[in-house]
């Protein structure tokens, strides 16, 4: 009978996300040659604002463009500098758009004459550290996430902490969130930008964390380290992001139904008990918005379209995590890249299944799979991401996109999720190759990759002579839960070698799909979208 409470709750919640406002793309295409984007403006409710909020409003998104400063450090170095030495307006927009002269959509490749390969640490450590050196670096600090390892007067390592390397760029976002905090008449937003302010002067965000997942405004900002996906050597350092957040408040709280149920599913996963020992956090929060502006990493060459905050393993065990859902940009990917895809490359008897209600809770999903599963290995020596280095960004990536497929299936074999189950399975694959197209140098493309090889070895999934997929449905059931509790336990062992050899064995692009790539790029529809700028 608990079950099916839990269960019960999530009805009216997915027919009212399925609902609301769209977004439009304005239908203008970036062509850099190699591919293209579908250039966009974001539609918000800011129009409904108060007055009072709009200055807010405004007043954040000026703080928010520090975190793009910041960021085109941690990601190019001295390498940024390059934007004002070239001449070509497309070459300097393909530069802003990545923050740097490597193209994300291009396995970080540089496209700027003379420009060396990108180092794998970014820059977050010195280009001719060699990992011995770290290693026998005594200084704890080097495991900060919030540290910058630098080079003192006598050439050895060191630590700089974040608040004082960017403490120029800081200086000035906190001159606004200030301004913002002034016009407010919100009290919890003020004071969530207290302790937001509190955390970027001394780098200690628990009690930022803490009151964001809890504050329930209608405008709600992020800013600081809240990513860790640039840094490819050690997975350790965090890179700066910014979101300016219009909420809707009425369907959030719908959708914290969720947090009831979270623990049940956590039970229900296909693993041994050791593996799903972990219980969720108390306070995982789900909050529906549109953006009114992405700053660093968060637009860096793929928008996000969704986020959990925070990403700190042992914070989510023990208070919870705010999983964060862009409306506006789910839309505007669905409707300029999602359907475009999937007219192109689905049989059409499949085609019917790909639906925008899907796609909206594919990610709503997605992000709700990165509150379950594990995060301390079960021998008790650490956690999962110190286990696998820099292979753990994309396990989780793997993990949260077969979890999507393992809760669909969850809640539809008790009648809690609406309209034929296909939908799900088939929207899936045609997401899959929109992740692909941005290259293996990026990790979502990189997990989406080995999926979609893991599913064609197991003939879930084939290609047609006339570049199209056909799915083959029950297979790829059996065959998602069996990649979803293979990876669980490597994730749970911590065994680095075995997922190693997941990712790499599965990391190439076989002449079908390759072929099948290039159809979709020849024929310009879009690889993602390009968000243009707000201005206030």
């Amino acid at each position: 009978m608990k079950k099916n409470y839990l269960l019960i709750l999530l009805v009216p919640v997915l027919i009212l996300f399925s609902c609301q406002r769209q977004s439009s793309p304005s239908g203008k295409i970036i062509d850099f040659g190699d591919y293209t984007l579908s250039k966009i403006n974001l539609q918000t409710p800011y129009n409904e604002l108060s007055e009072w909020q709009k200055q807010v409003v405004s007043n954040l998104v000026k703080a928010a463009t520090y975190a793009d400063s910041i960021f085109f450090i941690e990601n190019a170095g001295d390498y940024a500098g390059l934007l004002h030495t070239i001449k070509e307006e497309k070459t300097r927009l393909r530069f802003r758009i990545n923050f740097g002269p490597w193209d994300i959509y291009h396995s970080n490749l540089p496209f700027v004459e003379g420009v060396p390969s990108k180092p794998k640490g970014a820059y977050f450590y010195p280009q001719d550290m060699i990992l011995s050196e770290f290693y026998n670096f005594t200084n704890t600090c080097k495991f900060s996430h919030y540290t910058m390892i630098r080079r003192d007067k006598q050439d050895r390592l060191m630590c700089v902490p974040y608040h004082i390397y960017f403490k120029t760029y800081l200086d000035s976002a906190i001159y606004y969130i200030r301004q913002a905090q002034q016009k407010s008449q919100d009290t919890a937003l003020n004071n969530y930008l207290e302790t937001l302010i509190t955390g970027l002067e001394t780098d200690g965000y628990y009690d930022t964390y803490k009151k964001f997942i809890n504050l329930d405004s209608r405008i709600e900002f992020i800013f600081g380290p809240t990513e860790i996906s640039t840094d490819k050597l050690l997975n350790l350092k965090a890179e700066h992001q910014a979101f300016v957040l219009i909420k809707d408040d009425s369907l959030s709280k719908k959708l914290n139904q969720f947090d009831a149920w979270l623990k049940y599913l956590q039970k229900a996963l296909p693993v041994p008990e050791q593996y799903r020992s972990e219980e969720p956090g108390s306070s995982s929060l789900i909050a529906v918005y549109d953006a009114v502006f992405l700053g660093g990493s968060a637009k860096a060459g793929v928008p996000l379209i969704s986020t959990t905050i925070p990403f700190n393993a042992q914070f989510q065990i023990n208070v919870g995590t705010k999983n964060i859902q862009l409306r506006n940009v789910i839309d505007a990917k669905y409707q300029g890249i999602i359907r475009p895809i999937s007219e192109k490359i689905i049989v059409p008897s499949q085609a019917k299944y790909i639906t925008r209600d899907a796609f909206r809770t594919i990610t709503l999903l997605f992000e709700i799979g990165n509150s379950l599963g594990i995060r301390n290995t079960i021998d008790g020596k650490g956690s999962v991401r110190q286990a696998l280095k820099e292979f753990y960004t994309v396990s989780v990536y793997i993990k949260n996109y077969l979890m999507v497929l393992f809760l669909a299936e969850k809640l539809h074999s008790v009648d809690e999720l609406t309209g034929p189950i296909k939908d799900y399975y088939y929207t899936f694959v045609v997401n899959l190759i929109r992740g692909i197209r941005w290259g293996s140098g990026n990790d979502y493309g990189l997990a989406n990759l080995v999926i979609l090889n893991y599913l064609h070895k197991k003939e879930a999934i084939s290609f047609m002579p006339t570049d199209q997929l056909i799915i083959n449905y029950e297979t790829m059931k059996t065959s998602i839960q069996e990649l979803l509790r293979h990876i669980l336990i490597i994730q749970g062992n911590g065994d680095y070698s075995a997922m190693a050899k997941l990712i790499l064995s599965n990391k190439y692009i076989s002449a079908d799909l390759q072929e099948l790539v290039r159809d979709l790029n020849d024929t310009k529809i879009p690889i993602d979208i390009y968000i243009n700028p707000v201005k206030f």
